[in-house]
């Protein structure tokens, strides 16, 4: 009977992945495999499409060329002969990669497969929280409710403001009209959200070079001025 091979992903999401979660990792994995008995290979990915490739990641992560960078994703390789342990770590910055992030594990040897996948499962759980997250497909359901209780409000301002002015039908044209116009206008915002929040947000390198911050400081100054105008809009129809 040949020997069982064990294999597990973990899957990263709804974090924030900061410069030393990154190194944690490395120096974890760095830690796992004896020298001489391992190859070791790594790719980063930056976002002007360059990319940095090697063998050793603790090295690089820990250089001025990463700091200095905006990552878009980072790919480490490690497979050792002994017991056939590998792996295989690929996280994306899902503002520029809507792609799942994961942490793959396998070996033959049970006690050191069950004790990685434990460690790395911890540094996981450890890593910061993403203030806002989405399930899938939320934002189209979200958008569709919104849409139309936003659209009856606008229908019932213009009968407050021109009263007897227009007739069931025109009314109900009027609602799936700006349902429409308003669903479009939802679903771009809620798609602004999810960049402000990514899934995986990479929260190292320039934050000048940070997409998300940016529309979050959007965000800081534009939110309490709508609100200002939503409340002023219900105020002059009342």
């Amino acid at each position: 009977m040949g020997n069982i091979e064990y294999k597990k992903t973990l899957t990263i999401k709804g974090k924030i992945i900061k410069e030393d979660d990154v190194l944690r990792i490395a120096h974890l994995l760095h830690s796992q495999f004896r020298t001489g008995d391992y190859t070791e290979e790594y790719e980063i990915l930056f976002e002007d499409q360059s990319s940095l490739t090697g063998n050793d990641s603790v090295a690089i992560l820990s250089s001025d060329e990463f700091r200095k960078r905006q990552s878009q994703r980072l790919w480490f390789t490690y497979k050792s002969k002994e017991f056939e342990r590998r792996i295989t770590v690929r996280i994306y910055n899902s503002f520029l990669l809507p792609t799942e992030s994961t942490i793959e594990i396998s070996s033959i040897d049970r006690d050191w497969y069950n004790s990685i996948c434990n460690q790395m499962a911890t540094i996981i759980n450890e890593m910061e929280h993403q203030k806002i997250t989405f399930p899938p497909f939320a934002n189209y359901i979200v958008s569709a409710i919104a849409s139309l209780v936003e659209s009856l409000i606008f229908s019932w301002s213009l009968s407050r403001l021109f009263p007897n002015s227009f007739s069931n039908s025109q009314e109900s044209a009027i609602v799936g009209l700006s349902c429409m116009i308003l669903m479009s206008v939802n679903l771009f915002l809620f798609g602004l959200i999810e960049k402000a929040y990514p899934n995986v947000e990479f929260a190292f390198g320039p934050s000048y070079l940070s997409k998300s911050l940016k529309i979050r400081h959007i965000f800081g100054i534009f939110i309490p001025l709508v609100i200002d105008l939503i409340f002023f809009a219900l105020g002059y129809t009342q």
